[in-house]
């Protein structure tokens, strides 16, 4: 769990969002086949 979140704190930080951004965005690539 915790190496997840640092990947996602990573990914997060690259692209300027905070963490339930990232989360949002993940869930959000599904929907619209990003």
């Amino acid at each position: 769990i915790d190496e997840g979140k640092m990947i996602i704190n990573e990914y997060a930080r690259k692209h300027n969002l905070n963490i339930f951004d990232g989360l949002e965005l993940r869930n959000s690539t599904r929907q619209y086949g990003l």
